[in-house]
């Protein structure tokens, strides 16, 4: 079920980044968020939609991202924010389903 999820997930993703559908999709985005058309215009343009394969490499998920995150609760627990860290975050992060999408 997730990797379905994601699959529709990529798929609407690369149709964005596509650029030919925008005046196709930009309405139905910007009615499901509640924004006035410009408005969602303006701010979807500002976001970057990954492809896949991106995602799973280790710039993002399959390392950068659990280095990231290794970073800030070690910054937070020097802080005092929390009282204890784990060894590692990056090996929380189950890329198991998006794999699943990869090799579709």
């Amino acid at each position: 079920l997730l990797a379905d999820f994601l699959a529709v997930t990529a798929d609407a993703n690369a149709m964005w980044n596509a650029g030919d559908k925008r005046d196709e999709m930009l309405p139905v985005i910007a009615q499901d968020a509640g924004m006035e058309l410009a408005a969602a215009g303006e701010t979807i343009d500002d976001f970057e939609f990954l492809p896949v394969e991106e995602l799973l490499s280790d710039k993002w998920l399959g390392g950068r991202v659990g280095s990231y995150l290794d970073g800030a609760a070690a910054f937070f627990h020097d802080y005092g924010t929390v009282p204890s860290v784990l060894p590692s975050y990056g090996a929380l992060i189950d890329t198991s389903a998006l794999s699943d999408v990869s090799g579709r």
